[in-house]
C-alpha cells in the first residue's frame, strides 16, 4: 500500500467516522427519558457505545500492534545514544561550568587586589596633599589644584568570555538570577501553590469523615456502561 493510497484510505474512513458520529448525536439528542421504558432503550445505547468503542480499541490494536513493536525495536539504540549524549553532556556542563566558576573568582580576587592598591595610593596621595598644606598653610584644594591632573587609564582585568566559538560551533555560559527552595517549610505563603491534594479528600471521604471545611460532601452520580 503506497503513501498516497492510505491517505486517502484514512480520509474515507474519516468521512464515514464523522458521518457515524453525527447520526449517532442526532438520535442521543432525541432521547428524552420520560419513562423506564425510554430509560432501558437509553442505557443500552450506553452499553452499544461501549461494545462500539472496544471493537474500535481491538481493530486499532490489530492494525498497529506490528507497527508499533518495530517503532519499539528501532527506537531503542537511538533512546540509548540520547541518553548516553545527555549523559555526556551533563558531565561537561558540571566541568565547564565549574572551570568557569574559578576563572571567575580569580578575577574577584584580581579586582580585589587592584583596588587595593588604589585605595593605598589614593591614601598616600592625600596623605602628601594634607602634610604639603600644612606646611604651606593653604587649604588642601588649593594643593591638589596645582597638581598636575593624572591620566593614566586605571588597569583593567580581563573578563571571562560569556560565548566561546569552536569549529563545531560555539558554547554560551549565561548567569541567570533564580531562587533555589531549600526548606519549603520555611516560604511564605504567597510563593506556596495551594493546589487541592484531590486523592487525600477522595481518600479521606471513602474512608467516612463527613466534615472537611471547604469541601462539598455529597453522593456525586457517576455512570459505567459495559459492553458484553
Amino acid at each position: 500500500m503506497t503513501e498516497k493510497s492510505l491517505e486517502i484510505q484514512t480520509n474515507e474512513m474519516s468521512e464515514l467516522i464523522k458521518d457515524e458520529a453525527d447520526m449517532l448525536m442526532a438520535l442521543v439528542d432525541r432521547i428524552d427519558i420520560i419513562d423506564d421504558e425510554t430509560d432501558a432503550k437509553a442505557k443500552k445505547m450506553m452499553s452499544e457505545i461501549s461494545n462500539t468503542k472496544k471493537e474500535l480499541k481491538r481493530q486499532l490494536d490489530f492494525l498497529t500492534l506490528d507497527f508499533k513493536e518495530a517503532v519499539k525495536k528501532v527506537s531503542i539504540p537511538f533512546k540509548e545514544r540520547s541518553e548516553s549524549l545527555d549523559k555526556a553532556r551533563k558531565v561537561l556542563d558540571g566541568k565547564v561550568i565549574a572551570w568557569d566558576d574559578i576563572k571567575r573568582e580569580k578575577i574577584r580576587k584580581e579586582e580585589l587586589r587592584l583596588q587595593k592598591l588604589e585605595d593605598k595610593k589614593e591614601a598616600r596621595r592625600k596623605e602628601k596633599l594634607e602634610k604639603e598644606a600644612a606646611e604651606r598653610e593653604i587649604s588642601v584644594e588649593e594643593v591638589e589644584a596645582e597638581k598636575p591632573i593624572d591620566f593614566s587609564p586605571p588597569k583593567i582585568v580581563e573578563q571571562v568570555k560569556k560565548t566561546v566559538k569552536t569549529d563545531q560551533g560555539s558554547v554560551t555560559i549565561r548567569r541567570k538570577r533564580v531562587g533555589e527552595v531549600v526548606d519549603a517549610s520555611l516560604l511564605p505563603r504567597e510563593y506556596l501553590k495551594s493546589v487541592p491534594d484531590q486523592a487525600a479528600i477522595d481518600s479521606a471521604v471513602a474512608n467516612g469523615v463527613t466534615v472537611i471545611r471547604g469541601v462539598k460532601i455529597w453522593d456525586k452520580p457517576i455512570t459505567s456502561a459495559r459492553g458484553r
